[in-house]
């Protein structure tokens, strides 16, 4: 299911969905669509990152034992 939503965009990103569009061959529809998904997926991604990192019992290690860890030999 979708809903029509109705907003107002300064000219420059309409003017940016417009050449992203014809680049594409796509609808500006698809373009905001396309990018609102993206945000929101890095959104949530970036959540989950905020949460672990104020979660006192998740451990923090460096780059050098997670090489250890994972058993690499660089």
């Amino acid at each position: 299911m979708s809903k029509v939503m109705s907003l107002r965009l300064p000219d420059n990103i309409v003017a940016s969905i417009q050449e992203i569009a014809v680049q594409r061959n796509r609808k500006q529809a698809e373009i905001i669509r396309e990018a609102l998904e993206w945000y929101c997926e890095e959104a949530a991604d970036y959540r989950i990152a905020v949460d672990r990192l104020l979660n006192p019992a998740d451990k923090v290690i460096d780059e050098n034992q997670l090489i250890e860890d994972l058993g690499w030999n660089v």
